[in-house]
């Protein structure tokens, strides 16, 4: 990783507060200082049972706002999913949907409001399901391949329409691929095509954006040693670290050009990613924090930013509006002092 440059005294006392440290590369140090003054705490009372957090953009498209999605553990079994303003005063959180305890969950807007993703365990096989929040009954995505386990379920982020593709990682014969299931004309998902995509290694998690005329892949592949648990709990599942690999992939979902490493040599938990117009952004939980990439072009070397924190950060989500990076983040997740976390940042300029 590129050599740091520890803010002065008055940005460090303005974000500790937060309980964070925030360092930044030379490059960077303008551009980063306004986060201190924006980084901040959601009230949110069930802020201990907080498992995961989602950024979509509502609203139409010409006046898109953040929408924060947060899901929490229920006593009874299941997984609660809602969403809050994450600026301005404090609404009650708008409830959306229940869907299994520990399930890998997505979501992105839809004409009838949020679509929401979400696995289903089984004892030889998993299922994607999805529904609109609010809605009775759900959906499989899987319908045309009933047997396969099927992991890591994402939306294509930044697809204009719904239903949005959905792609997933499947095992099966000892390996992981990544997969897409395409949209059919009566609003349903169609066979899985497995995607070629270059795996150099094991495919732990991928997400799939719009970019310019294709899209762009971005892939955690695993990396030897222990991970750690993704939360405090009995039931806390363990994340293994993984390395973040990048493609471009052209309107057919085929690849084009070399893969690249967003954080070269640095181990990474979880990830988002987003794109603004011809930009990238890529938040990333690691041992110390939390680490963003955001470049303003394909061709453009990125800004990276750190934020150092003494309690592990989680769940990371990144969204673009307009000139605006939203990034929000669940610090201590599972402890009595668990906390989501927000905060604004100025994309990059093209």
């Amino acid at each position: 990783m590129r050599a740091w440059t520890i803010l002065t005294r008055p940005m460090i006392a303005a974000v500790a507060a937060a309980g964070l440290l925030l360092a930044t590369n030379h490059n960077a140090a303008r551009a980063r200082a306004d986060m201190a003054d924006h980084l901040q705490p959601l009230p949110f009372a069930d802020a201990p049972e907080v498992t995961g957090l989602r950024l979509i953009a509502a609203g139409d498209a010409g006046h898109p706002h953040p929408r924060l999605l947060i899901a929490t553990q229920q006593d009874q079994g299941g997984m609660n999913i809602v969403a809050v303003a994450p600026a301005g005063p404090p609404q009650p959180p708008e409830p959306l949907a229940i869907v299994e305890r520990n399930a890998a969950w997505d979501a992105t807007p839809a004409a009838g409001g949020i679509a929401i993703l979400s696995s289903q365990a089984g004892s030889a096989i998993s299922a994607l399901v999805w529904q609109i929040a609010g809605q009775p009954g759900h959906q499989r995505v899987n319908r045309r391949n009933g047997f396969g386990v099927f992991g890591a379920p994402h939306y294509i982020k930044g697809e204009p329409e719904h239903p949005v593709p959905v792609t997933s990682v499947a095992l099966g014969g000892g390996e992981s691929r990544l997969v897409l299931f395409p949209p059919e004309p009566d609003g349903g998902y169609g066979a899985l095509r497995m995607l070629e995509v270059p795996l150099n290694g094991d495919l732990v998690d991928a997400r799939v954006l719009r970019w310019g005329a294709g899209y762009l892949l971005v892939m955690k592949l695993a990396l030897p040693g222990p991970g750690r648990p993704e939360r405090a709990g009995p039931d806390a599942e363990t994340i293994l670290a993984g390395r973040l690999d990048c493609v471009r992939l052209n309107a057919a979902m085929l690849p084009e050009g070399r893969t690249w490493q967003p954080f070269p040599g640095q181990p990474v938990f979880q990830f988002d990613a987003g794109t603004v117009g011809d930009g990238i952004a890529i938040l990333a939980t690691i041992g110390s924090g939390a680490v963003l990439s955001a470049a303003g072009n394909a061709g453009m070397r990125p800004e990276v930013t750190e934020f150092r924190s003494a309690t592990p950060l989680s769940s990371p989500a990144v969204l673009a509006v307009g000139q605006t990076l939203h990034l929000a983040v669940l610090d201590a997740a599972g402890e009595p002092d668990a906390r989501v976390l927000l905060t604004e940042v100025p994309a990059p300029a093209p």
